[in-house]
């Protein structure tokens, strides 16, 4: 069992009756974490739940290569589609840094795409866990973008429109033959676009990232968190990414 295995629970809990389908979202030490369709979490001893296997048009396919995450020692294969919510005292650039900082280390290729300033603070907190930034960037393994190089402007921005630029991006890298990193700072950008389109947009993605095997990481850090689009990054990504743990959605 890992995170996001499906599972089928051999136990009644209350509310939640035996034969219940979920998917693992945290594994504890004594416990696993089982979300449900209808928004309850349960907590379960291995031996309680039975193991679902996926279909097959909707998990990459097995044997597929993992990437270290560099936050709590978790690996997800290439291809996964994660989004990043900093937790009460976690730093908004500290996990952004650790996941790119570990596919330097892996030999990936990483994109960062976000506004000036952020690229800086992400350059400072990359240096500090001992990374060579500048160096990195000679050979093109650490790319920065401005979000305009990578994103159409607001008033011109569609589903369709920015999933061709993805694949566009997507094919230059392929020939290098690498793995390939991606991270986003999504929400310095997506609030002055069409929600529907933006949230269309990031649906469809993950199935063009599963395809590339590029792995993916939107960062959220600046939604309040009250914010009613914190709704619509967890329903459209596979992963979250908040408090230095790795949750399944």
């Amino acid at each position: 069992m890992q995170v996001r295995s499906r599972v089928r629970t051999a136990t009644d809990l209350p509310g939640i009756p035996a034969g219940s389908e979920g998917v693992i979202c945290e594994l504890g030490r004594v416990f696993i974490a089982v979300h449900f369709p209808d928004g309850r979490t349960g907590y379960y001893a291995p031996r309680q739940l039975v193991v679902v296997p996926d279909s097959a048009d909707s998990r990459l396919p097995h044997g597929t290569p993992e990437a270290d995450l560099g936050i709590a020692s978790a690996h997800l294969p290439y291809g996964s589609h994660l989004c990043f919510l900093p937790g009460a005292d976690e730093r908004r650039l500290q996990t952004p840094a650790l996941y790119l900082g570990a596919g330097l280390t892996a030999g990936d290729v990483c994109v960062a795409v976000g506004p000036h300033e952020w690229r800086a603070c992400l350059s400072s907190a990359l240096r500090a866990l001992g990374h060579q930034v500048d160096h990195a960037q000679a050979p093109r393994d650490l790319v920065f973008m401005d979000i305009w190089d990578y994103y159409y402007p607001p008033s011109e921005f569609t589903a369709d429109g920015q999933i061709e630029r993805l694949r566009e991006a997507l094919r230059q890298v392929a020939v290098l033959g690498r793995g390939l990193r991606l991270l986003g700072h999504a929400a310095a950008y997506m609030t002055g676009v069409d929600r529907d389109q933006w949230w269309d947009y990031e649906r469809r993605a993950t199935p063009v990232l599963r395809e590339a095997k590029a792995l993916a990481l939107c960062s959220y850090a600046d939604l309040p968190e009250d914010s009613p689009l914190r709704n619509g990054l967890l329903t459209t990504h596979e992963y979250l990414l908040s408090g230095g743990k790795v949750n399944a959605l």
